[in-house]
């Protein structure tokens, strides 16, 4: 299921012209099937998987190969993530980060990233225009 605000977040950036990505460390098989599972799999411009790269989260490697696949600088990228390894590893490639804690996360420490949200619902084009 995906999280409140997702569909309608990847809408409006596609129609602002901003690209998007998957960075996540798991398999591209599964991410493919949660992808297609949750009818979005054509709204991300590039896909990295951690089939991909040799180190995990929190290490940056994952985030640096996807804004190298967008041709964007990593300054220039906003990272979300729901685990504290998630938001460690988009500082350290030098992104901003905005944390999205779900049930089985909310006690991580989320103090790196740059905004905590209870959700994307609350995510608009001026709140990340203001990041």
């Amino acid at each position: 299921e995906a999280m409140p605000g997702l569909k309608k977040l990847l809408h409006e950036l596609k129609k602002a012209g901003i690209v998007r990505a998957v960075a996540s460390g798991s398999g591209r098989w599964d991410i493919d099937m949660i992808l297609k599972g949750l009818g979005i799999s054509s709204e991300f411009d590039v896909i990295s998987s951690g089939d991909e790269v040799h180190h995990g989260k929190p290490h940056p490697e994952i985030y640096l190969l996807t804004a190298e696949r967008l041709h964007v600088s990593p300054e220039d990228c906003i990272a979300f993530e729901d685990t504290m390894y998630g938001v460690q590893s988009a500082k350290a490639a030098g992104m901003k980060c905005i944390a999205v804690p779900h049930k089985y996360t909310s006690s991580h420490d989320f103090q790196e990233a740059d905004k905590v949200v209870l959700s994307l619902e609350e995510i608009t084009l001026p709140f990340l225009q203001n990041l």
